[in-house]
């Protein structure tokens, strides 16, 4: 049995973000991603779903949350952990006593962490193209309150392999969580407290050529910065400065480790 096929087992990613016209977005991630244009048009309201390297970006229609209000009366962009058994998954969160609410699609939202979600797969449209530089997911950037709390909810309550904790500067905490496909950094700082107790921050996503996708972004009229070292040795980053992203969103290549 592999990992991704036990029971109730996390892995693959789906972000799930919220806009008012869908299909302005749709249009963006497909320029990210090098894919094709889109043969039929999306209606402002309808959602769309695009994956690249079995990591799914999901845009629905919604607005962004409200100052004040509560959790359950705000749309609130999630990142989500698929399944292969999502009953198998929800009786075990029943079991560890987490709250679940679950959305128009069938989806388990964590009900004291809305940020936070497990679904199943689903059919997906393969973003990207045979020849595409970018290639996936490197990881996700969860910004949080508490290092205590968001411990207890990925490694305890979600069950992701707790990696490594540091702190890079005064006043900020890393910590790193790992489920089979995916690595999630989670950040808590105290100059930048986050409204809830999670909250969806940005993706980093990973190129086999830099200098190709930023020609690229650049062709297309996509703003970026300029390339630039990156914190592991060897890599290099660029920043996609792209509001119909939706999300901050940085690209990647890794160096060769020698």
């Amino acid at each position: 049995m592999t990992a991704s096929s036990v029971p109730g087992r996390l892995d693959a990613p789906t972000i799930v973000l919220h806009a008012t016209d869908p299909a302005v977005n749709a249009a963006a991630y497909r320029v990210l991603f090098g894919s094709p244009p889109a043969g039929d048009a999306l209606g402002s309201d309808t959602p769309f779903e695009l994956t690249l390297g079995g990591a799914t970006v999901r845009v629905q229609s919604g607005t962004a949350p409200s100052a004040g209000g509560t959790a359950a009366s705000r749309t609130v962009d999630r990142l989500q952990f698929d399944t292969v058994d999502l009953p198998a998954a929800e009786r075990l969160l029943a079991r560890r006593g987490v709250p679940i609410d679950i959305s128009e699609r069938g989806d388990l939202v964590l009900g004291d962490h809305p940020a936070l979600g497990v679904g199943s797969p689903t059919a997906h449209h393969e973003g990207g193209s045979p020849d595409a530089e970018l290639t996936g997911i490197d990881h996700v950037v969860v910004a949080a309150r508490s290092a205590q709390t968001a411990t207890a909810v990925f490694g305890g309550l979600l069950g992701l392999d707790f990696r490594l904790r540091q702190q890079p500067f005064e006043g900020v905490d890393q910590l790193f969580f790992r489920s089979p496909s995916l690595v999630v950094e989670v950040v808590v700082s105290t100059q930048a407290v986050p409204d809830s107790e999670f909250e969806m921050w940005g993706v980093a996503w990973l190129s086999t050529d830099l200098d190709r996708t930023h020609r690229r972004l650049a062709d297309a009229g996509v703003p970026t910065s300029e390339i630039r070292p990156g914190h592991q040795r060897g890599s290099r980053v660029l920043t996609v400065r792209d509001r119909s992203l939706l999300t901050r969103t940085l690209v990647i290549e890794k160096g060769s480790r020698s």
